[in-house]
């Protein structure tokens, strides 16, 4: 798995049929892990590791920060900030135990966890020591207090850290005068890092029957239900069961019986998928979402496998949904 990456902005999230989220970074949608039950709200701390974005509540506020409510009409409003004509927007750094530091925006690569430090010897006054970041090694500056996050900054050629808590947009332009004239010659050069063009890919739901694997279009599957209880419907040829879901009463298909497998009813309480149709298709078990890209797939000849998946370093048959609700 690839390295945490600190986002400075939250993702556009996209709610998904039946439950979960997506969220849309780089130009490419990525399934969001929420653990805390965070991602809608407001200061959500936000990390990406190459497959997955991963929410996480945001730092609390200092006690001193919080403005009492019952306070708020004593407290004198300070006139709105705007960006001054011939100036670019800087990044406000927010420190604990110190106040914010604003530096110039295209200086700020990017923020990291904070990293393990290594004492860098006979280093001036106010160098912490160097630790090892994405793509090289960053001199990182000491702080008043233990801060979560290094904000790595480009200055002359190196790079540096600067331990915050988090950061912002600010309208000043910023400098980078906070950084000392004798450090600067002891910073490690800064890589450029090599620039990618995103790749297409196309979002698949991954689902078992038995111990098989397949996979449908993420996007033309309606929702995703969890196992419940099904009411039987005997006598049926290809409809066993049916489930209530949004005011409807949907025919359950058993995927084990439409792929010529074993059957899935009747062995505990089971997913289902809901298709157009609509209709309900029951499945031993759901793996979740996988953005594939679409290098990795390989267009099949129609109905029933739409293409071939490479996933996990297997291939995966991904499914036509019409034909797998071909017996409502």
């Amino acid at each position: 798995m690839a390295e945490s990456t600190c986002l400075l902005r939250p993702p556009l999230l996209r709610r998904l049929p039946g439950g979960g989220l997506m969220g849309f970074h780089a130009s490419q949608a990525w399934p969001v892990i929420d653990p805390e039950g965070v991602a809608e709200r407001p200061g959500t701390r936000w990390h990406f590791d190459g497959e997955t974005l991963l929410a996480e509540p945001g730092p609390e506020r200092p006690q001193h920060e919080r403005a009492r409510r019952d306070l708020l009409p004593s407290l004198p409003l300070a006139p709105a900030r705007r960006v001054r004509e011939g100036t670019t927007p800087g990044m406000r750094l927010l420190r604990q135990g110190a106040s914010a530091l604003v530096i110039p925006r295209a200086r700020l690569r990017r923020i990291v966890p904070m990293p393990e430090l290594r004492p860098l010897p006979f280093a001036p006054a106010g160098v912490a020591g160097l630790a090892a970041v994405p793509g090289g090694a960053a001199l990182v500056l000491t702080a008043p207090a233990e801060q979560p996050l290094l904000a790595l900054v480009e200055l002359d050629g190196g790079l540096f850290g600067l331990p915050v808590t988090d950061a912002a947009p600010d309208a000043d332009e910023g400098s980078l005068d906070s950084i000392p004239e004798e450090a600067r010659p002891l910073a490690p050069r800064a890589r450029q890092p090599a620039l990618t063009p995103p790749q297409p890919s196309q979002p698949l739901l991954l689902w078992r029957v038995g111990a098989e694997r397949f996979a449908l279009p993420a996007l033309e599957v309606e929702a995703v239900l969890p196992p419940q209880p099904l009411a039987r419907t005997p006598g049926g040829e290809t409809v066993h069961a049916a489930v209530a879901h949004r005011g409807q009463v949907l025919p359950v298909l058993d995927a084990g019986e439409a792929l010529s497998l074993p059957p899935v009813l009747g062995q505990a309480e089971l997913p289902l998928l809901r298709l157009m149709g609509p209709v309900a298709v029951a499945v031993s078990a759901i793996e979740g979402l996988r953005q594939v890209r679409e290098a990795d797939i390989t267009p099949g000849t129609g109905a029933p496998i739409l293409a071939s998946a490479f996933v996990d370093g297997a291939p995966v048959p991904v499914l036509s949904p019409a034909w797998l609700a071909r017996g409502a």
